[in-house]
């Protein structure tokens, strides 16, 4: 059984090994083997990298198996501690499903097991071949047939007139960047199908833009692999974006211009943002969480910020639904088991207190007041007059005896 992937070998103390071995991570294959003998079989495995096909196989058994790590296997890491030699096989790249059935046979192996599996064979320097990083497809004919390699890191599919999702593009394990700009998919029938790009466990950086995305499903940010830095939704028609936004905390970069956004969701300030381009929208609002955002960028030109003042929400009784959900985000417990159709209404029926930053139940008591200029961020194109929204919480109102506006700010 063979395993592709980026292998490197750690010496647990310098005396156990008879030759220097590489200290950096390098492309490599990693085998299980069975070798019958007259005192009966034994199991082995085997590390061949570019620089050493030969090197010594190393015993399967519980008394040398020293300790196993397989939290990542997920993402195709793992590593595997063995007593002799005082070795460390550290495993990385490599496909998660192959990855899962490897280890699984080397579990079934030190359980005693019979694994199926066939003697050695030799490795040879033609196997290590050098597998391509980046695809960029510009012409739609070559789509028909294509074959994604799994050890794609960029992936770029511009101006294809692409209208539907192919989920071949969430089976790259190390897949980096994806780049699906310029296309139809906001009218793809299956649309709904990009939930399954939170498979891609690695992905940093992804582009949607121009494809006549007119709504974005109430989950769709659920949908966004948590180590996503950088999303590009520019030049669609969205109109609003999903209050589960807040979620996606390790984005960094948020790319929202040319757009039909008249607002932005509360509690953006929870994000770990540093560049939001929202330009070129009709945003008449901002957020006032925003205020305390330390932003690298921010780029809101060409909106119509300046407004007249809206009347203020009257506070009125709230569900049991809201109240419940309001304790489940204010003490951080586990969202997983709540319904799926709670899940989607939950921004609306909690918001965040702009005064004491505690979650409540909806309706809150909204106020809004003349901002004179962006001072909350390090670096804007132009200096504005900003309408800010805040909400305050019934003890907060009443706390600052009805003076929301001169108390917040």
């Amino acid at each position: 059984m063979r395993l592709e992937c980026d292998v490197m070998l750690m010496k647990a103390s310098c005396a156990s090994a008879s030759k220097p071995l590489p200290s950096k991570c390098c492309k490599g294959i990693v085998r299980l083997g069975k070798s019958n003998t007259k005192g009966g079989s034994r199991y082995l495995l085997h590390v061949a990298t570019r620089r050493d096909t030969k090197a010594p196989p190393i015993e399967i058994s519980p008394n040398n198996v020293r300790e196993m790590h397989l939290q990542r296997i997920a993402s195709g890491r793992a590593s595997i501690a063995f007593n002799n030699p005082s070795i460390s096989v550290f495993i990385m790249k490599s496909n998660p499903a192959h990855l899962q059935r490897f280890v699984r046979n080397f579990q079934d192996i030190l359980k005693g097991d019979d694994v199926s599996l066939k003697s050695l064979d030799k490795v040879k320097t033609t196997d290590f071949k050098v597998l391509p990083k980046k695809l960029s497809v510009t012409k739609k004919e070559d789509l028909r047939g294509i074959v994604y390699p799994s050890s794609l890191e960029t992936l770029e599919l511009i101006s294809l007139g692409i209208d539907s999702v192919d989920c071949r593009w969430f089976s790259l394990p190390t897949l980096y960047q994806l780049d699906l700009s310029r296309n139809r998919l906001g009218q793809a029938s299956n649309f709904v199908k990009l939930k399954l790009i939170s498979r891609l466990s690695n992905l940093r950086v992804l582009s949607l833009e121009d494809n006549q995305i007119d709504v974005l499903p109430p989950l769709f940010f659920d949908w966004l692999p948590h180590s996503l830095e950088t999303l590009s939704l520019a030049v669609n028609r969205i109109k609003s974006l999903p209050g589960s936004i807040v979620k996606v905390r390790h984005l960094k970069t948020l790319v929202l211009s040319f757009n039909e956004l008249k607002s932005l969701p509360r509690d953006m300030s929870d994000m770990q943002l540093r560049n939001l381009f929202i330009d070129n929208n009709r945003i008449r609002f901002l957020p006032h969480d925003l205020k305390s955002q330390r932003f690298d960028r921010l780029d809101c030109d060409n909106n119509p910020i300046v407004i007249p003042l809206p009347p203020p929400k009257k506070a009125t009784l709230s569900s049991l639904s809201a109240l419940a959900f309001a304790s489940v985000r204010r003490f951080s417990l586990p969202e997983t088991v709540l319904p799926w159709d709670l899940k989607i209404i939950a921004d609306e029926l909690i918001v965040k207190c702009s005064k004491c930053r505690q979650w409540a139940a909806s309706p809150m008591i909204s106020s809004c007041f003349i901002y004179e200029k962006i001072d909350f961020a390090m670096e804007t194109d132009r200096m504005h007059v900003v309408t800010m929204h805040c909400l305050a919480c019934q003890k907060c109102v009443v706390r600052v005896g009805g003076e929301i506006v001169r108390n917040l700010l």
